[in-house]
């Protein structure tokens, strides 16, 4: 990088090789910090059928193994993507799932008002949409910016989560008020529990809460 390059020019090859050496360190820590934090994701996601059931599977030290294997081969997928495709990807990403938690954030507070909350954005329901509406707006910018290739990838990806929680619960009216209203399923009914398999000894929620 630059850095390298303006060390090596004004002070010496030395200090751009720990530069190098530096940058590569720091890059092995984000790599295992992010292969922990979305094998956990990909666990949660699994127990909710969203993805293979057989993701959500923990060894005997509680550790997500299949889960951090699948991310890592997703990852190392990525790594062989051109580096401005990446960004598009991750640009087009965050910005629905950011514009989709605000769209959440205005249903709720029209919905479930006085549902308890740890924290309570202090404006009324009529203002919230309007302080809202530049953050989605740039949501917006961001998707519209996004290139044809991560397009691809994002429907590609909506369409292996729909199609795996479908495949586990099944086409019906119920299943979908669990997909889009999970608390008034549950309500009546329909459970969103792990599926048996998914934990150490083949014991599910069910077996836990008899033991």
């Amino acid at each position: 990088g630059h850095f390298t390059m303006v060390a090596q020019e004004n002070v010496g090859d030395w200090l751009s090789a720990w530069i190098s050496i530096g940058g590569a360190l720091s890059a092995v820590g984000l790599l295992n910090t992010l292969l922990c934090t979305a094998a956990r994701v990909t666990v949660s996601s699994a127990r909710l059928r969203v993805l293979p059931s057989c993701l959500a599977a923990m060894d005997e030290r509680g550790l997500p193994r299949r889960a951090t294997v699948a991310v890592a081969l997703v990852l190392a997928f990525a790594c062989a993507l051109p580096f401005a495709e990446l960004v598009s990807i991750s640009m087009l990403f965050y910005g629905a799932t950011t514009g989709f938690e605000f769209l959440a954030l205005i249903v709720l507070r029209s919905s479930e008002p006085d549902t308890l909350r740890p924290f309570r954005i202090p404006v009324s329901r009529f203002w919230l949409p309007l302080a809202v509406l530049p953050p989605v707006l740039l949501c917006l910018l961001l998707i519209c910016l996004a290139q044809r290739e991560a397009w691809v990838i994002f429907v590609l990806s909506i369409g292996v989560g729909l199609g795996t929680y479908f495949l586990s619960h099944g086409c019906t009216s119920k299943a979908a008020e669990a997909c889009w209203k999970p608390q008034r399923a549950a309500a009546a009914g329909f459970s969103l529990d792990e599926p048996a398999d998914a934990t150490n000894g083949g014991e599910g929620r069910a077996g836990r809460r008899a033991g």
